[in-house]
């Protein structure tokens, strides 16, 4: 968490202090020569609650602590109980900290991966009510019911080193218990002035300690509403910082929000993170980000623009670097997260949301702000680098905690991001600090870089580490330029020549706070900051400094004359010849709604600077100037989507402007560039006028129609969008359409056809699954396509609960379906699908659908395919099943040309197929399969046989059951015949069953899973681990490049461990852990998320996992 900013305002720490008469001193451990120490306070006050004081000695485990680059030092300044399970923390400017404890982690805060049970109703949610209800509904899930989620707590203790020895001391609990159910983590501090602001689902709080014993009586929420879904722990509110503008800044995962603000306005979006800010008394609550899906911290460069680091979701995409420009939106949504197979997370991965901006990628949607650059595996604490204490090298640095579960392959890393365009780049990323589990990372006043440490794992165990890391000559520089005394005296004293001095100070820290200081006077400084910024001879950076204090003081002091004087000289430096000035006056005068500038912002649209261009395009946004459309299209024009970050600029201007008859004249400009800018605009807006250009000759500009009305649910476009899947039809007139644009092969086509097919499953009418129908024989589109198509057609009648295209809950009623327009259609549709489909598998499923819901297929074509030889066996199996469905009389020799084949699995259908239709005939065939068939076909035989009721079906089974209860049955096969006794009535399975358990140790909580270890599908185990939604295996685990990093690779694994082993790390994962990987898995058992079959594919797919360079 960046430093604390006291700015104009006197620090409070030092009525803080608490007694410590009673605490053992600590001692550290210190790698080379300690930094200087700052002395710490001595004046008495009452004792409050005091912490144990730890002896702060080495983790066990790693006796050499972290590592910094050659040069750098270390030393570890506390440890648990001082401090325990840190999530964040802030310096404040006496040297003491504010650190943020969380023992809530997977026992209060919960994640939908471990709670299956209410992720439907999770989705659903959209208010922090709304969750407690869930909570409350599945309480007896907890153990102790409601009472699991105030057992413990979260809070924020001030951490002193009182004594002065050079290690933590002395732990108050500054903030008092955070533990109401719906609370979740406490991840976010920052002191400015006499508050302490916080943050913890679903509340900001605002603390103060008005007595000065060391605890807030003050316990403000601030706001109230953030936090609606429970989502995946870690999601949460963090990242509070304070703008150069005096505003405060924090973030939330995508959790989501439904907040009112101080002004009665309502903001929410259920599943999409964001970046907030308000002023300091809280009015004026805004979003100024959207679409983030886990930012954990944010933080402002040296020029004041606005960064975060955001996490990938573990599904093959990377973690990415974020520019936060206002009105931004980077498109995460909740709901992708449990999206797998053929849609894996949704419009993020197959519609490359997430990838970084190329002109060349037709697929990327044009609405988004992209990512600076891919970065990290699990980001957490971030903090730029405030320009003392360091080498030279890392001036205009950032510094970000890559949280990985374990030490060994954790650190954090240092990176710059220099301007480029209207947006940045990435320049000299590399790994600063190794073998350390940083949850943040800030900077004291006196130059070290402090590093909280979660020490194992990924859960709350009451453990934790604080280290200081320094280079020893650059901190006598930090120590001589004073920065630390002057953080520690504050600046509401200090003369005016001071301050204005500071603004050139090389700690960042003293500079923002002079800044603020004089423009919190006012008008008694005004004249002063106006010589200052207009002197050329000033350095640059005083004059930025200078600037962003005029800012202020137009925005705050708006209808005085100081407001007027700060207003007149932003656009004196609006005309600087120092361009990055020039651009920051521009942004300062649409922050402070100067409305006298608009005529010097309109011309700044054409700044040689894209930086100018894009700050000019944002303040006429801001300023609602009308007068201003014909620059900002000229920007379009002139940009023709080359900067994404321009565009984005100048599109959410066009929308806050929000001339509608303007833009639909835009929406017809001969350019496709400006077209396009006017449909992004009228996105934003909701505007019906986007319809129009569904049937635009730019097949970009269609699709981003298509996604414009579908994506955000204009609802009197549906219908339109639907009706364009006309188009794609086989008796299309493609004379009269721009289907051609769209042909197989482009990318953008499939994006398109989900929404056309999703607009359709939407929709109630007989056109609409008419369409469907078509749309999946079409031969003009896709195998993939027409599969979307056929599905949706298939559940029309009775639409699942998530739609298709991004997995949001759309309920729609089966009442308002009219089932016989449902049937006619399948009527006409299923026999040509199934004969004349040029997919097989869609072939079998139309097959298999007719024969569900009783629809005459061409029995004797199906015939003709079940005995062909020739046939695919998934294409025979199929038509054996439409031969049984319609009781055909040639089913039986069809039955018996299959167990010709020479293919198991079509033999064991074959059988399964017959058994369904002549239960009586089938049992011999059956018992022949258990006899003598391969695994497969004996388990499927052992499954039809428990399916009968039939007493010879019983007697059958009998005798597997009791070599199951004597120990001698085939591994295979003892899953198959466990579940058969448990089905079966007849005593003897029950008995059987209780024999069979005495074979394993008592108390064994798992017996059924000791025959999961043999005979299972590897196939269908691949597909198990790389797109079951509930189990989620590759969001932690990589195989062949892909996946994540919070737990072991899987590459080679059945080389680490042998079927049981694999077995046990699935049911039992805390029984053995691998090395490196903390005390405690953070999986949870498999056991409750998969059924044993499914375990024991997952066993025979893993134990097949070689290392990657073996065959």
């Amino acid at each position: 968490m960046p430093i604390l900013l006291a700015a104009r305002y006197q620090t409070t720490s030092e009525k803080n202090q608490v007694d410590q008469s009673t605490a053992t001193a600590a001692t550290s451990t210190v790698h080379d020569t300690s930094p200087p120490v700052q002395s710490s306070a001595t004046q008495p006050a009452t004792p409050t609650d005091t912490s144990n004081a730890a002896t702060t000695t080495e983790p066990a485990h790693d006796p050499e602590g972290v590592k910094p680059p050659d040069g750098f030092q270390w030393k570890l300044w506390a440890k648990e109980p001082l401090v325990a399970d840190p999530v964040a923390f802030t310096v404040l400017n006496d040297g003491s900290l504010m650190v943020v404890e969380s023992e809530r982690q997977d026992r209060g805060v919960e994640d939908n991966r471990y709670s299956p049970w209410w992720l439907m109703e999770d989705l659903r949610a959209s208010t922090v009510e709304e969750r407690l209800a869930i909570y409350t509904k599945y309480a007896d899930k907890r153990v102790n019911g409601m009472d699991w989620y105030t057992k413990y707590a979260d809070r924020v203790k001030h951490v002193t080193d009182k004594s002065g020895g050079g290690v933590a001391d002395t732990a108050v609990n500054f903030s008092g218990e955070l533990r109401e159910p719906l609370d979740g983590t406490a991840a976010g501090v920052l002191q400015v002035g006499d508050s302490v602001f916080v943050t913890c689902i679903p509340h900001l709080w605002r603390f103060q300690d008005k007595d000065g014993d060391g605890v807030a009586e003050v316990r403000e929420k601030m706001f109230t509403g953030f936090g609606v879904k429970t989502s995946l722990r870690g999601h949460d509110m963090h990242g509070l910082v304070l703008g150069m503008d005096d505003r405060l800044y924090w973030s939330i995962g995508d959790r989501g929000y439904n907040v009112r603000t101080k002004e009665g306005a309502l903001l929410q979006d259920a599943a999409r993170g964001a970046v907030f800010r308000c002023e300091l008394d809280g009015s004026n609550l805004e979003v100024v980000f959207r679409g983030l899906r886990n930012p954990q911290e944010l933080a402002f460069n040296d020029l004041g623009d606005l960064f975060t680091v955001d996490n990938n979701s573990d599904g093959g995409d990377k973690a990415r670097v974020e520019y936060l420009p206002d009105g931004g939106d980077v498109g995460w949504e909740m709901h992708y997260q449990t999206l797998e197979g053929a849609n894996k997370r949704g419009p993020w991965d197959q519609e490359h949301e997430w990838f970084m901006f190329d002109p060349t990628d037709v697929v990327q949607p044009a609405w988004l702000t992209p990512p600076v650059a891919h970065l990290t595996d699990g980001p957490s604490g971030l903090v730029a680098y405030p320009g003392v204490g360091f080498p030279e090298k890392y001036n205009g640095a950032m510094f970000v905690c890559d949280f990985l579960g374990g030490d060994a392959y954790s650190q954090i890393w240092s990176f710059k991001l220099e301007p480029k365009g209207a947006g940045y780049e990435l320049k000299d990323a590399e790994v600063f600090l190794r073998e350390v589990l940083p949850t943040d990372v800030d900077f004291g006043t006196d130059g070290c870089m402090w590093v909280t440490d979660w020490f194992d794992g990924w859960t709350s165990d009451g453990t934790g580490r604080l280290y200081r890391v320094w280079q020893a000559e650059s901190l006598e520089k930090a120590k001589a330029a004073g920065g630390a005394n002057i953080l520690k005296k504050g600046f509401r004293d200090t003369d005016t020549s001071d301050l204005l001095a500071w603004l050139d100070h090389a700690d960042r820290r003293v500079r923002q706070g002079a800044h603020l200081e004089l423009a919190a006077r006012g008008g008694a400084a005004i004249d002063s900051l106006i010589a200052l910024t207009h002197n050329f001879e000033t350095p640059e950076r005083a004059r930025l400094h200078g600037l962003w204090a005029l800012g202020v003081v137009a925005r705050k002091f708006s209808a005085t004359p100081a407001g007027d004087k700060a207003c007149n000289e932003l656009m004196q430096l609006a005309a600087d010849p120092n361009s990055e000035l020039k651009a920051q006056a521009t942004r300062a005068l649409g922050d402070s709604r100067c409305a006298k500038s608009l005529e010097l912002l309109r011309a700044m649209t054409l700044d040689e600077n894209p930086r100018a261009r894009a700050y000019a395009c944002a303040a006429l946004g801001r300023l609602q100037d009308k007068d201003a459309i014909a620059n900002l299209t000229a920007v379009l024009w002139e940009n023709d989507n080359a900067d994404p970050w321009l565009r984005q600029a100048a599109t959410t201007a066009l929308a806050r402007i929000g001339d509608r008859a303007k833009l639909e004249v835009m929406a017809a400009d001969q350019f496709p560039q400006v077209r396009l800018g006017a449909l992004l605009a009228l996105r934003q807006m909701r505007d019906p006028a986007i319809g129009r250009l569904l049937f635009d000759s730019d097949a970009t500009i269609a699709l981003e129609a298509a996604r414009a009305i579908y994506d955000l649910n204009i609802e009197s476009q549906i219908q339109m969008l639907a009706t364009l899947g006309e188009r794609f039809c086989d008796h299309t007139n493609s004379s009269q359409t721009n289907v051609g644009a769209f042909t197989q092969q482009d990318p953008r086509t499939l994006p398109l056809l989900r929404r056309i097919i999703a607009a359709n499953r939407l929709l109630a009418d007989a056109a609409s699954v008419n369409r469907l129908a078509e749309l999946s024989q079409s031969t003009l589109i896709s195998p993939a396509a027409r599969m979307l198509a056929f599905e949706s057609l298939t559940e029309w009648s009775a639409p699942g609960a998530r739609e298709p295209v991004h997995g949001r809950v759309i309920d729609i009623d089966a009442k308002t379906r009219d089932e016989k327009i449902w049937k006619r259609a399948l009527t006409l549709s299923l026999p040509a699908l199934a004969q004349n489909s040029p997919d097989e598998e869609l072939r079998g499923k139309a097959r298999d659908l007719a024969g569900k819901i009783g629809i005459e297929l061409d029995s004797a074509a199906a015939l003709r395919t079940a005995l062909d030889t020739n046939a695919n066996a998934g294409e025979r199996a199929s038509c054996l099943r439409l031969l049984a469905q319609e009781h055909n009389p040639q089913l039986a020799n069809a039955v018996d040309a299959a167990l010709m084949s020479q293919n198991p699995k079509l033999r064991a259908a074959a059988r399964s197929v017959f058994a369904k239709e002549n239960p009586a005939k089938a049992i011999a065939l059956l018992q022949q399969a258990i006899l003598h068939g391969e695994i497969i076909e004996q388990q499927e035989a052992i499954t039809a046989l428990a399916s009968m009721q039939d007493i010879a079906a019983a007697n059958a089974l009998k005798p597997l059951a009791r070599q199951l209860a004597q120990g001698t049955l085939s591994a295979p096969l003892q899953l198959e015949i466990i579940q058969a006794c448990e089905a079966r009535q007849e005593p003897e399975f029950a008995q059987s069953l209780a024999d069979w358990k005495k074979n394993f140790a008592s108390p064994d909580p798992f017996p059924i899973f000791n025959a999961c270890v043999e005979g299972g599908n590897a196939e269908q185990g691949q597909r198990i681990v790389a797109a079951n939604s509930a189990s989620q295996c590759l969001r932690c685990h990589a195989i062949a490049g892909g996946g994540g990093h919070a737990g072991p690779s899987l590459e080679g694994v059945a080389t680490r461990y042998d079927r049981r082993g694999l077995l046990e790390s699935l049911v039992l994962p805390n029984a053995k852990l691998a090395a490196g990987f903390g005390p405690v898995s953070a999986m949870p058992t498999m056991s409750v998320l998969l059924s044993p079959r499914e375990l024991r594919d997952v066993v025979a797919y893993l134990s097949t996992l070689q290392p990657a360079h073996q065959p």
